[in-house]
């Protein structure tokens, strides 16, 4: 046992470098993410192709309403661009055509969304906000996005560039997070059918994952422990390192293999440190761990204390994450009611710092803001930069 130990002294020396790292490299790209979006208004662009039947040429088409979250501001429109509506006919893009004198409507055509052979999707981040919820823990948030997309493509599946694959992705591992196996189940079943699942890079190992997650929920641990071992021999990428690894450490864990568990636990910080989305699960599973292997015989390792670090490190570092509370749990009640009367205080002022913020902005500053805006409505000649990087 004391061998361990002194393994897990030197595994924590290692993380260090890891985590510090990441943590000075993080501000610096926030810095230049910022000043990049600053410097670059986006605009989404969605060009639909449709049937050439149809006779008509690729539509520039204004942003679907319906696809923005509840209360969030109304987009630019565009009179020369499409629009699409929905009708007791079915969903048509509708074209309108203006007088480029007086502006005046001179005709409209519909011309049926079931037509559309391509689709040209760029600059939406919406999808990449719902990757990032999941990231953060919150799979609800995620979920209230997907949801939107998988319906607005729900008829479009097998079209060039549909978007409901990637957003299907995304509502498999919400529920995953979730653990809600019931809708989880008949779900992936509708992901293996939809056209082109098999040509998504990494959907078929997700889809292996959620059910690894599945069978560990149902107490199959060492049919996991097998499997993971085995797919953890012919991967190479880190995201599915870093979940595989944690799926074999709560097998191992079940099982009651507690040492086993630690070392998979902790080779995620250690060898997966840029995966910063499984460091709160991993680190709280450490913690975990630790209380389990604290017996007579280890008293002199005082296991409790360096599970507390662990437990600390996420409450401190992921205040937002799930796990935060979940470790919060953990401790004597002693210590988790002075966290508790720490986190009140810190959060009564923020709230009045935000307080005072409000109560310096003049009415001179109202105008300005108000002098800004412009009507929703524009010409398409109407000039905005696009991020480079998206339009391509």
């Amino acid at each position: 046992m004391k061998k361990i130990f002194q393994i897990l002294a030197f595994v924590s020396l290692i993380a260090v470098p890891v985590v510090m790292t990441y943590a000075q490299a993080a501000p610096a790209s926030q810095n230049a993410a910022a000043k990049k979006n600053k410097a670059k208004k986006k605009l989404v662009r969605i060009k639909l192709t449709f049937k050439a039947t149809s006779k008509v040429a690729p539509l520039d088409v204004n942003f679907p309403s319906k696809l923005l979250p509840p209360g969030a501001p109304a987009p630019e429109v565009y009179i020369n661009w499409a629009n699409i509506k929905e009708t007791p006919r079915g969903i048509f893009v509708e074209k309108k055509e203006f007088d480029p004198n007086t502006g005046d409507e001179l005709s409209s055509f519909d011309y049926p969304l079931r037509d559309v052979v391509k689709i040209e999707w760029r600059n939406d981040n919406q999808l990449r906000d719902a990757e990032a919820e999941l990231g953060r823990g919150n799979p609800v948030g995620a979920l209230e996005i997907a949801e939107r997309y998988l319906q607005f493509f729900k008829d479009l599946k097998a079209v060039e560039g549909s978007l409901w694959l990637p957003a299907a992705v995304i509502k498999l591992d919400a529920l995953d997070q979730q653990k809600n196996d019931a809708v989880l189940n008949s779900f992936i079943r509708e992901i293996e059918t939809a056209p082109g699942s098999d040509q998504v890079e990494g959907l078929a190992q997700k889809i292996q994952l959620a059910r690894l997650n599945q069978l560990i929920r149902k107490g199959d641990h060492l049919i996991v422990l097998k499997t993971s071992e085995d797919m953890i021999k012919g991967v190479l990428d880190q995201e599915t390192l870093a979940r595989l690894h944690l799926i074999k450490g709560q097998a191992l864990f079940n099982l009651g293999r507690y040492e086993e568990a630690l070392f998979t636990f902790l080779r995620i910080p250690v060898f997966y440190g840029n995966q910063q989305a499984f460091m709160p699960t991993a680190k709280l599973e450490v913690a975990r761990t630790l209380y389990k292997m604290d017996k007579p015989e280890t008293k002199a390792q005082n296991l409790p204390a360096v599970a507390e670090s662990y437990i600390m490190e996420v409450i401190n570092e992921y205040p937002l994450a799930p796990e935060a509370k979940e470790a919060l749990k953990l401790l004597p009640k002693d210590k988790r009611d002075a966290i508790e009367a720490r986190d009140t205080l810190e959060d009564a002022s923020r709230r009045a710092a935000v307080a005072a913020g409000i109560d310096v902005v003049d009415g001179d500053s109202a105008a300005e803001d108000s002098s800004d805006s412009s009507s929703s409505e524009k010409s398409d000649d109407f000039e905005e930069e696009v991020d480079d990087d998206d339009s391509e």
